[in-house]
């Protein structure tokens, strides 16, 4: 792999996230973040409608202040969003220092991760990256996917992810020869008809399990 970034998938209801900025770039982060299930604090002196709205929701935490270094305190992810660019150095020059991954926006010079162009579909999430160079490219050929892969993949893998305690369950062969025949599956005979595509994985399901009749 000719990248020097190593693609990963947080869980982000373990990360404590700091954002420097209101503005509408950092409510589309913070937003993201959120639907993520990671904790969020933002400092700056002003922020979105919006925003604002969320912190009196308790929705994130909100300090009206300008970036300083106590910030980091507790934190495991941090994101600079804001206008002013010996700030945003600041940030990241603090953050790599206590190393803590750090993004600042549009300037992968100053990130130690990036953030890739997401396509999403229930629990199927595909990330595309061009390693900063070119994101508006990432997020075409993001687009380009999301016309090859159906919707009724993120349903049959949401169906299989509510299944997996039995699925674990089934002897090795039989565990084998289940995973076998979903990946041979044609998921096109099922497009537009979620209910037969989830009563055809768990009916596959209680045939290697002996449990059909």
């Amino acid at each position: 792999m000719n990248s020097p970034y190593y693609p990963i998938f947080l869980n982000a209801k373990f990360l404590a996230c700091l954002v420097v900025g209101g503005g509408t770039v950092a409510q589309r982060k913070i937003e993201t973040l959120l639907e993520s299930g990671a904790a969020v604090t933002v400092v700056s002196p002003d922020v979105t409608d919006r925003l604002d709205d969320m912190a009196k929701q308790g929705r994130i935490e909100w300090f009206a202040e300008r970036y300083d270094e106590r910030f980091l305190q507790g934190k495991n992810l941090v994101i600079g969003a804001t206008d002013d660019t010996g700030v945003n150095e600041r940030i990241f020059l603090d953050a790599k220092k206590a190393g803590i991954p750090v993004n600042i926006v549009d300037d992968p010079e100053h990130c130690t991760f990036i953030v890739p162009s997401v396509l999403a579909k229930g629990p199927l999430v595909v990330a595309v990256s061009t390693g900063g160079a070119a994101p508006k490219l990432a997020a075409k050929i993001r687009g380009e996917l999301e016309t090859l892969i159906p919707d009724e993949y993120a349903v049959m893998i949401a169906k299989l992810q509510a299944l997996r305690p039995a699925i674990k369950r089934l002897p090795a062969d039989k565990k084998e020869n289940f995973w076998q025949t979903i990946y041979a599956l044609e998921i096109g005979p099922y497009t537009g008809k979620p209910e037969q595509l989830r009563a055809y994985v768990e009916a596959l399901l209680q045939r290697f399990s002996g449990q059909d009749k």
